[in-house]
């Protein structure tokens, strides 16, 4: 019986019982890995689907303060009132809706 080379520095010394549970914890490791890189881009996807919903939100939002800001201003309401309304001075709120 010969007895097995002595391992280069840095090199394990496996049996071939710890060969074999050492390419099965490898395995694990690798579909864990693989189940952690689905789950990122699952959630990657999710957080940018997020994103573009809110920013839609946000446009139909400007777009209903817009609406109102025009009613008021129909109405007879001052950029004073109009400004304290979304809570910023009368000069910001003529700066931002005097166009409509």
């Amino acid at each position: 019986m010969t007895t097995p080379p002595a391992p280069i520095p840095g090199q394990l010394h496996l049996t071939a019982g710890e060969r074999e549970e050492f390419a099965a914890r490898l395995e694990l490791l690798e579909a864990e890995r693989d189940r952690l890189a689905r789950q990122m881009t699952e959630h990657t996807v999710r957080a940018v689907s997020d994103v573009a919903t809110a920013v839609e939100h946000h446009r139909l939002t400007a777009a209903a303060v817009d609406d109102a800001v025009r009613a008021a201003r129909a109405a007879g309401a001052s950029w004073e009132q109009i400004g304290a309304a979304a809570g910023i001075t009368r000069q910001s709120a003529h700066a931002r809706w005097a166009h409509l």
